[in-house]
């Protein structure tokens, strides 16, 4: 009956939930996307447990789920030589749980949908991932958005000798939260190990003062 202040969407759980909804938007080409017809059933898909728990189950799934319907996002693109900076909400419409008393189950939308913004951005610019990857990385936030990063990013360098990034300029992406240049390096070299397992494809290497990346193929076709 009130607005009430959600925080930020954090961890895994809103990371997998964006990318199965981002990939059935694009595999329909529909801004509304089923996601079945319990809490549970949708735990199963992205992977997630479903047993309670501070970092697992219904509990924090729901306050993430809420967490991310409320939230905004601001993406910048480069496209055609021109920077791009477009203000989207991911979620349009999400009908919110009815009833929840520990006897009966949760009354479940069923259904998301995206704002035409996002989903117009998402359809131009996606790029496919391979879910055997998402699972064996879903322990770490970090893994998840190196991969997801690599893989959007990789595909589209250009030059042969390849472009460089330097460690700040990879800590104001992903490592501000650390409190030393050198605490994120060691973190970030760590989950970067984790990444190349899963995606072999990926020509990234060490140079001084940061890491030169390579043109390489997405993790998946787009066929």
């Amino acid at each position: 009956r009130d607005f009430v202040d959600r925080p930020l969407p954090y961890g895994t759980i809103p990371r997998l939930i964006m990318v199965h909804v981002a990939t059935e938007a694009v595999r329909t080409k529909q801004r509304q996307i089923e996601i079945g017809d319990s809490i549970r059933k949708f735990l199963i898909t992205l992977g997630l447990p479903t047993s309670g728990g501070a970092r697992g189950g219904y509990t924090a799934f729901r306050k993430q789920m809420e967490s991310l319907a409320a939230c905004r996002l601001t993406l910048g693109l480069y496209e055609l030589g021109k920077a791009v900076t477009i203000d989207a909400k991911p979620i349009n419409r999400f009908e919110a749980w009815i009833q929840h008393d520990g006897l009966q189950r949760t009354l479940w939308p069923g259904r998301i949908e995206l704002s035409e913004d996002f989903f117009n951005t998402l359809s131009e610019h996606a790029v496919p991932l391979d879910n055997r990857a998402l699972v064996a990385l879903r322990h770490s936030s970090l893994s998840l958005d190196i991969y997801t990063w690599l893989a959007h990013r990789l595909c589209r360098v250009r030059a042969v000798g390849g472009t460089k990034l330097s460690w700040n300029n990879l800590r104001d992406q992903f490592g501000q939260e650390y409190r030393s240049s050198k605490d994120f390096k060691k973190a970030f070299k760590v989950a970067l190990r984790q990444v190349l397992v899963v995606y072999p494809d990926a020509k990234i290497c060490d140079t001084m003062g940061g890491l030169m990346l390579y043109p390489s193929k997405p993790p998946m076709s787009r066929q």
